[in-house]
């Protein structure tokens, strides 16, 4: 019997070898059709007193029809970024798919990777082959969930993951990460995904006044659609929307629009100077003889 996770741990859990995040498919299988729908998938977890952050790679993900035939969802391996429930959700992969009534999502999961912060501060890497070692307690989940999808509609599903109830160690001592997820229809106000200054490499551009671009996140990976319009501001260095092209790194800052695309309020040439940055849990503090004041961060993102 796997034991509750001590409150006084903080977790992080992390992907093994594993890039990207929010995707936008059309996944093979789909049936994707004139009359195809819009589905987009976002994540979230709950609060929980010792967990604060949680990263894992899913594999595969499908929604069962009316006939209890699977529909993907995915058409390459994602590793979302889960955030709290008082942060914006991630938006984990948006489809297009057949029209029609579902009932179940099934999740393919896969290779995490725990980091372990005590009360200390002290950091601990935990894979498959260390002591103590971190392992899925299942490899995929079913989650009831009731959608209806109407020809050319757009629909959204949250999914929430009860953070403290899903890690667990067991009798030897090693950790066992069992989700337990819930599925809920998405409000997309609740969403309320933006993109600011977010840095970006076009992968492709349409052409015309208003462009629509598809673009590469750098700080996750994640592919994402930004369209534009006469109200979207541009930086003075992009004289000729022409000069937008495939391999371009630019920055954006965005709305999420209600299909799940992003509409574009600025965009600007990417400095290449600009500083990396890292977001993090602070673990530690200390301060030298001189007076300088150094940080260790348990690194999410």
């Amino acid at each position: 019997m796997a034991s509750k996770l001590p409150e006084r741990l903080i977790l992080i859990i992390v992907a093994l070898g594993l890039g990207g995040c929010a995707q936008v498919n059309s996944p093979q299988g789909g049936g994707q059709t004139t009359n195809s729908g819009t589905v987009s998938f976002f994540l979230r977890t709950t609060k929980a007193a010792g967990p604060a952050a949680f990263k894992m790679a899913v594999s595969g993900l499908s929604m069962a029809d009316s006939s209890g035939n699977p529909v993907a969802i995915l058409g390459s391996i994602i590793e979302p970024e889960m955030r709290h429930m008082e942060l914006a959700p991630t938006m984990i992969s948006q489809a297009a798919i057949p029209p029609g009534n579902f009932s179940t999502i099934v999740a393919t999961l896969a290779n995490p990777e725990l980091t372990v912060v005590d009360a200390q501060g002290n950091v601990t890497q935990l894979t498959g082959t260390t002591t103590p070692s971190v392992k899925m307690g299942i490899s995929a989940i079913n989650i009831a969930n009731t959608l209806s999808l109407a020809a050319k509609g757009s629909a959204g599903v949250m999914l929430d993951i009860d953070l403290e109830q899903s890690v667990a160690r067991d009798a030897t001592g090693n950790y066992v990460i069992t989700p337990m997820i819930t599925a809920t229809q998405a409000n997309y106000s609740e969403t309320d995904e933006s993109l600011v200054d977010d840095i970006g490499t076009i992968t492709t551009v349409s052409s015309g006044s208003a462009p629509v671009l598809n673009m590469k996140l750098q700080s996750s990976g994640s592919n994402v659609t930004v369209d534009t319009n006469g109200e979207t501001l541009w930086s003075a260095d992009i004289t000729e929307l022409s000069n937008l092209q495939a391999g371009q790194t630019i920055e954006i800052t965005a709305d999420m629009e209600s299909s799940g695309s992003y509409l574009g309020r600025f965009v600007g040439s990417s400095t290449a100077e600009m500083p990396t940055t890292y977001e993090g849990l602070l673990t530690k503090t200390t301060q030298d003889s001189s007076g300088n004041t150094s940080f260790t961060v348990a690194v999410q993102r």
